[in-house]
């Protein structure tokens, strides 16, 4: 009996197996060009909160298909809008990757937005943003993982409200999001499950949490100890994007 691998060879490198999903394609043509296994050793204490070897390349593979899945649109952003404090890391991977794949040495500037709950404070978010986004310019909306989509769906709001165009780009979201069919913009993901947590409640992101006007406009000071731990930080989601970035010559089947 010929098996459906030997159909497609038959078929020929465009062929699509009736019998495996998009998603099983793509990580079979992500495996192709990147070695996660061989990464994972690499980015383990970066991504600690996985803890296990498993865990830590799901990650990874979340990040690849975000990457794969982003790829033809990154030329129409010019500013990223980075959701909170732990997107902060995963807005910076995004930075660099675009930085390579449009072959600049100059970054798309990131619009921070450092407080977590926006429901009762939108004013000050959109104020905020204001004077960092320009109508009319395409931004990335970014954040780590949707639980419900209710933040995703008030800072897609804040943005429709100042004209800015945007997509939403996030690493993981639950299979199930109460808020989903009420965010108005294209949803770009790695995956669905809880991978995106790991970037979450970080302490070596450079920012702090709040809703105040104050924090909202300004980053922490920290001391050199805990510093060096940012730059680190800051440093290893560069590297990443390197690494990674290989799969960006990739189109999702």
């Amino acid at each position: 009996m010929t098996s459906s691998r030997e159909v497609a060879r038959s078929f020929g490198e465009g062929y699509q197996d009736p019998e495996r999903s998009s998603e099983e394609l793509l990580d079979e043509r992500i495996s192709g060009i990147v070695d996660l296994e061989q990464l994972v050793p690499v980015y383990e204490k970066f991504f600690d909160y996985a803890a296990t070897t498993e865990g830590v390349k799901s990650i990874l593979q979340a990040l690849a298909r975000l990457l794969v899945r982003l790829s033809p649109r990154m030329d129409e952003y010019r500013r990223i809008v980075s959701d909170d404090t732990s997107a902060r890391l995963l807005s910076i991977f995004l930075q660099e990757t675009m930085r390579i794949k449009q072959g600049e040495k100059k970054r798309i500037p990131i619009a921070f937005v450092y407080g977590s709950r926006f429901s009762t404070d939108l004013d000050v978010v959109r104020d905020h943003l204001k004077s960092q986004v320009v109508k009319g310019e395409k931004a990335l909306l970014v954040t780590e993982y949707i639980d419900t989509g209710r933040t995703a769906m008030e800072l897609s709001g804040c943005l429709h409200a100042l004209g800015v165009p945007h997509d939403l780009a996030v690493v993981s979201l639950r299979k199930q999001v109460k808020f989903y069919q009420r965010i108005d913009a294209p949803i770009i993901y790695g995956s669905i499950g809880d991978e995106g947590l790991a970037f979450w409640s970080r302490q070596d992101t450079g920012v702090v949490r709040g809703t105040d006007r104050e924090l909202l406009s300004r980053r922490k000071v920290y001391g050199d100890t805990k510093q060096i731990k940012i730059n680190q930080a800051r440093s290893a989601a560069r590297t990443l994007a390197r690494d990674l970035s290989p799969v960006l010559s990739l189109v999702e089947p």
